[in-house]
This record gives C-alpha cells, sequence and structure tokens, in this order.
C-alpha cells in the first residue's frame, strides 16, 4: 500500500504526481494554508510580535514567503516596548511630550518650524511665552496671518491637522477640504493639548511634482552605534486625499531617489509608479538637498545622543531641511512597508540586544543562523543552545 503521510508539511513526490490535477492543487493549497498559519503563529510569538491584522497588512500571507523573512518583520507594540527599554528613564519625557521635543531641538539650533504655540492645560516652563489660553487660541486661529500652520497632538498619538488658510469663517484645508473656523476652534480646544507651528513649504521641484500645497515627509531611521550614528533606512510619505483613505509610502536608496511607491495594505497593496494628481513618474526621482538632509539627521542624532534608535520626519524646503518631528519606535513599521521586507535584520538584532532590548531566544537564534549560514548549533548542559563557528 502507497504511504500517502505528508512528513513535514510535505506530501511524497510519487504520491503528488498520482493525485489528479485538480487534487494536486487542492493539495498545493491545503500546504499553502498550513504554512501560512504556522507563519503566523510564529509571526506572533517572535521577536517582532506581530498581531494578526499586521501580519496581513505585510502581506506575509502570501504564498511563497519565507519564515527568515516573517520573522524579520516587526509590530508597531513591540516597537515601541523595545524604543522605551532601550532609553533611561531620566529621558522618557521628551518621547511622550512634542512640545518639549520640539524646544530641546530648538534649543540645540537644529532647524524646526516657526512656533505659534502651545495649546495645554498647567503650566509650560520651557516655552512660557508659547502658551496659550483658549481665549489666545482662537484669536490665534482668527488671524489669517498666522497661516498656512501645521497643529499636531502635543502627545505622542493622532495625526496632524494641516490648515492651510483661513477665508472668512472658513478654514481651508488640504486637498481642497474645509472646515468652519468654530468647528477648528473647538477641535484643538479639546484634547491634552496641541502643538501649533508654521507650516513650511516645500521645495519647488517638490511641489512641481505633487501639488502646490504637497508637504512630503522624508522619515530617517538612525540607529547610533560607538563609531557614531548611521542612516539605517529611510522613506517618504505624502498625504491623499481623505477619500483614498491612505498615505503614499515611498521607499528612499542612500542616495535620496526613489526606488518603490505603494499604496494600500496586505490585500489592497499596489504599486504606484506616477503620482495620481501630476501624472509625474515617481522611480527615480531624487530628493533635493539630500546630502543636507542626510547631514541633519546625523547631527540630530548626535544631539539626542541619550536615543540609540531614532526615528526624524523632515521636510524640505527651498531653504533646506527642517525637523518636523522626532518619532521613537512607531516609525519602524512604516519603513518595512515602503521597502517590502523585514527591518529585524541580525545587524539591527544586535543593536538592539546591545542597548538592552529584549530580543525572542529562538528568534535570536534564526538571525544568527542568518548572519553566518555556517555556524552550528553546539547543546549546552541544561538544555541552552548557543551558535558556534562550525569546524
Amino acid at each position: 500500500m502507497m504511504d500517502h503521510a505528508v512528513p513535514n508539511g510535505r506530501a511524497p513526490l510519487a504520491a503528488v504526481l498520482a493525485l489528479p490535477g485538480r487534487a494536486r492543487k487542492l493539495l498545493r493549497a491545503g500546504l499553502d494554508v498550513l504554512d501560512m498559519r504556522r507563519r503566523l503563529l510564529l509571526a506572533r510569538h517572535g521577536a517582532g510580535r506581530l498581531t494578526r491584522e499586521e501580519f496581513l497588512a505585510y502581506g506575509l500571507d502570501r504564498p511563497g514567503t519565507s519564515v527568515a523573512e516573517t520573522l524579520r518583520h516587526v509590530g508597531r507594540r513591540r516597537a515601541l516596548a523595545w524604543h522605551a527599554e532601550s532609553v533611561a528613564q531620566g529621558w522618557q519625557a521628551p518621547l511622550k511630550d512634542r512640545g518639549l521635543c520640539r524646544q530641546l531641538a530648538a534649543g540645540a539650533g537644529l532647524p524646526v518650524p516657526e512656533l505659534l504655540a502651545v495649546h495645554a492645560a498647567g503650566p509650560r516652563a520651557f516655552a512660557p511665552a508659547a502658551s496659550r489660553s483658549p481665549i489666545a487660541l482662537n484669536a490665534l486661529l482668527a488671524e489669517p496671518s498666522n497661516y498656512p500652520l501645521l497643529a499636531e497632538p502635543l502627545h505622542n498619538g493622532g495625526p496632524r491637522l494641516a490648515l492651510l488658510a483661513l477665508e472668512g469663517t472658513t478654514l481651508h484645508l488640504q486637498h481642497g477640504g474645509r472646515l468652519p473656523l468654530a468647528q477648528g476652534m473647538a477641535l484643538l480646544a479639546r484634547g491634552e493639548g496641541w502643538l501649533i507651528q508654521r507650516r513650511p513649504r516645500a521645495h519647488v521641484a517638490l511641489r512641481a511634482a505633487f501639488g502646490q500645497h504637497a508637504l512630503p515627509m522624508v522619515h530617517a531611521l538612525v540607529v547610533r552605534e560607538a563609531g557614531g550614528p548611521k542612516l539605517f533606512s529611510t522613506t517618504m510619505t505624502l498625504e491623499l486625499p481623505p477619500e483614498e483613505a491612505e498615505e503614499l509610502v515611498i521607499a528612499l536608496d542612500a542616495e535620496g531617489t526613489m526606488r518603490r511607491a505603494v499604496r494600500g495594505a496586505g490585500a489592497e497593496w499596489r504599486g504606484v509608479r506616477r503620482h495620481q494628481g501630476s501624472g509625474s513618474l515617481l522611480p527615480g526621482r531624487k530628493l533635493p538637498f539630500w546630502e543636507a538632509t542626510e547631514a541633519l539627521v546625523l547631527h540630530a542624532a548626535e544631539v539626542f545622543s541619550p536615543y540609540p534608535t531614532q526615528c526624524w520626519e523632515v521636510a524640505i524646503t527651498d531653504a533646506g531641511p527642517v525637523l518636523l518631528r522626532f518619532a521613537g519606535g512607531e516609525a519602524l513599521p512604516l519603513h518595512q512597508l515602503a521597502h517590502g521586507r523585514g527591518l529585524l535584520t541580525p545587524t539591527l538584532a544586535e543593536h538592539l540586544r546591545r542597548h538592552g532590548c529584549r530580543l525572542d531566544t529562538t528568534t535570536q537564534a534564526l538571525l544568527h543562523r542568518l548572519a553566518h549560514p555556517f555556524a552550528g548549533a553546539v547543546a549546552r548542559p541544561g538544555g541552552a543552545v548557543s551558535m558556534t563557528a562550525a569546524a
């Protein structure tokens, strides 16, 4: 009798070839589902701790995706935890307060947008002149010369609000949206506080490519080592009209050239070659002031030396790059989506481990094997496993 068992999730070749075509397809589909479920289990319990939604968003359910690539992906919650673990307790405050972080950058002489207001309850000792009462905030919003402005929640979390102009009692938003002034005042009066800055105007070349009111944002991931900070990954985002409900995410290479543009995620993921509004070709386009942008984020990484892993959001204007936001671990997933690959390479895993981050032991061993394919596993007394070079 022929043995039709499936050892290790694979049917014997002779058994598969003996099956009719439709049965072979069904078997192949069944094996793909089993393989996907196995990878989902590993992703949820590996170092990256992906949620099921993140697993699908990255398209890791696609047949043929390797276990190694699956385990290189990092979930947002895990990335935030690693960032907190690597930073001393006394330096946690700037991660939670964008106003304080901006003031630190401005005090170090880094280029940041003009500060219009910090609207929050309680005293703001670091920026007393910028603090605003609700009455003063409404007066600021009612003055047309204060536009365009950029308002974002003072504490991490929540989207920015770009207000381009005030016409009568109507606020003009990006992509043609409008908002009554009274509603805008009520919106900014709620919550735990807002950081309100002058909205930078993008470089003329970027406005020509993406629209006069577009503000592309470069996201630079920097890791600090003993030899100094290094640029680990760069991407760019561009807001799309509200009805699109998504961003255009673009992978940048080391020279600041656009290489890959995507929108959507998971089953809805699709590549983009041209900007929908202007028709500009995206791949191969080099950003202006790239060398200055790279120099700025590396200098900023030195200023913010207590943070071993940093992500900076940068706007490129006619006068050069301007720092918009200092971000923590929440930026890692954006880079993974843009480049179409996981960030937890052996290099980054070792960097995180050196700075006190806890990585899953199984995943550490796998990443070590990926970096050292000729290494062997040697069992130690007590069941522990160490990776040693093969003789």
